[in-house]
């Protein structure tokens, strides 16, 4: 697996501790044996997150999944 932000790569399977707000990040995990999913997600499992304290109705945390096709 992947984590990055900002297309700045942040992780590639240690642990990882953010120390605030952790918005626009992307957890990536190949869907192929060569391990070949780069940053934009093609034939990946990718998960979009934000994490940040709730500061009006619907603008705190959240998580979107998605799976690339070729």
């Amino acid at each position: 697996p992947t984590l990055s932000q900002n297309f700045i790569v942040l992780s590639t399977g240690a642990d990882y501790t953010a120390t605030g707000p952790f918005e626009s990040a992307i957890a990536q995990f190949s869907c192929l044996e060569t391990d070949d999913c780069g940053l934009n997600g093609r034939y990946c499992t990718i998960v979009e997150i934000i994490l940040k304290n709730l500061t009006a109705p619907g603008a705190g945390s959240s998580v979107d999944l998605s799976i690339i096709e070729p």
